[in-house]
């Protein structure tokens, strides 16, 4: 095939209509002639190449246009939601996805119901540095082995170093004012008519004993300091200093609260233990039953 029949079918496509005739002659006019003789290999390669451009550039105007890819500007329904990818390489909706609505719970009602009683637990936590080893054992052996069982109130509190017991640490001694309202066995031995003064134990926070004192009725059954300290063969001396001080028979044991007219015990895990017996009965009902178990006014006696 020679150059110009070779022209004619690369450009054939291009062309709209069938080209002249002479158009391949008025192309080619310029090249040499020789007679049956192909063109210089240089010559034709070019040629080629321009007519493979001229395919090429027809075929990217001639082909349809592609879908727009996912995320881009294209039609309505070409067009995908947007996503962003994170760290992990995850495709992930930009907007995320509503939490589902969680059912609303009524408030649970706390089985403390009164701020009272809660304030009166920590205050009492606080007090009560410990138990003796003789338990008290009923409401008789609390009546038996108590000097003084009364019934009353805090009014003051206040706080003392005790130089003989440095060795504990600088920790005060906590030394409460208790107003009597009756007294169910015994003879109060104080300064002031009608209030005892209630020691305790070294305290590590006076401050906070202060904010919590109770003012609600308590029963307490109570040891007369110098007995008890005659009891443990201490020094007279150190009895005498003692003279107008009283404490607990045995921690927790030897309180019960009267608190919204419902008697409260410092703790009431233990149903067999007095005087968790008591607990959650009405004060005034159960102060009758008490009193019927205390001894008469006439057997009791004054600390010695």
């Amino acid at each position: 095939m020679n150059v110009e029949d070779q022209l004619r079918k690369a450009l054939g496509p291009v062309m709209s209509h069938e080209a002249p005739s002479d158009a391949v002659d008025r192309a080619t006019q310029h090249l040499p002639r020789r007679a049956n003789r192909p063109v210089s290999r240089s010559v034709g390669t070019a040629i080629s190449l321009v007519a493979l451009l001229a395919i090429a550039a027809l075929a990217v105007i001639s082909v349809p246009s592609i879908a727009t890819r996912p995320g881009s500007s294209g039609s309505p329904e070409q067009s995908l939601p947007a996503i962003a990818i994170d760290a992990s390489h995850q495709l992930v909706p930009t907007e995320p996805l509503p939490s589902p609505a969680l059912p609303t719970l009524p408030p649970t009602e706390s089985p403390i119901a009164d701020t009272e009683l809660e304030r009166s637990d920590l205050f009492w936590d606080a007090l009560i540095s410990g138990e003796t080893p003789d338990p008290i054992e009923s409401l008789a052996g609390g009546f038996r082995d108590a000097d003084l069982v009364v019934v009353g109130r805090f009014t003051a509190i206040a706080f003392e170093h005790n130089p003989a017991l440095d060795e504990l640490g600088d920790f005060p001694i906590a030394s409460a004012t208790f107003a009597i309202d009756e007294v169910l066995k015994g003879r109060p031995e104080t300064p002031v008519e009608g209030t005892i003064t209630l020691r305790s134990g070294p305290v590590s926070d006076p401050q906070l004993l202060e904010q919590l004192m109770p003012t609600h009725q308590h029963l307490v059954f109570l040891w007369y300091v110098p007995s008890w300290m005659e009891r443990l063969d201490r020094p007279p001396e150190e009895q005498a200093e003692s003279r107008y001080h009283y404490q607990l028979m045995n921690g927790g044991q030897a309180v019960i609260r009267n608190i919204g007219g419902t008697i409260r015990v410092i703790d009431p895990r233990n149903p067999e233990r007095f005087p968790n017996g008591f607990e959650g009965q009405p004060f005034d009902v159960a102060l009758e039953t008490i009193r019927e178990v205390a001894p008469a006014p006439e057997a009791s006696s004054a600390p010695q």
